[in-house]
């Protein structure tokens, strides 16, 4: 089993955060090295984790429920050299949900997980290490 240098392409800001705690010896310098290419989705909720309850921001005690959710990344893989899809499917990073507090809103119902540099490395070990 090996590592696969990979070109990471993530469309928003969000995935980008999430490509750069990758680990170095995953990413290509360029397409000379490269084996894969990644080009990562929009950045969507996930599958539900947990729901907390939190007292909303400047409100006198009104209580708001917060779900939190997976973060769920669309991601194609391609092998460079033939240009084939080699997977074609969401990934989904873990996290840890209802942090202590958080600020909170009526309309703050949702939220991402609060993942850690070695959930997003577990999301994307399969798509690299092979």
């Amino acid at each position: 089993m090996g590592t696969n240098p990979a070109l990471f392409y993530p469309d928003s800001e969000y995935a980008i955060d999430h490509s750069e705690k990758l680990p170095g010896s995953w990413k290509a310098d360029g397409p000379t090295d490269a084996v894969l290419v990644v080009c990562m989705g929009e950045t969507t909720f996930g599958s539900p984790v947990e729901t907390c309850s939190y007292y909303q921001s400047g409100s006198s005690g009104a209580v708001s429920n917060v779900s939190f959710y997976k973060i769920a990344i669309p991601v194609k893989v391609y092998e460079l050299r033939t240009g084939k899809i080699v997977v074609n499917r969401t990934i989904r990073i873990n996290g840890t949900s209802c942090p202590e507090t958080i600020y909170t809103s009526k309309d703050s119902t949702s939220e991402y997980v609060v993942e850690t540099t070695s959930d997003v490395k577990a999301a994307f070990r399969p798509l690299v290490v092979r």
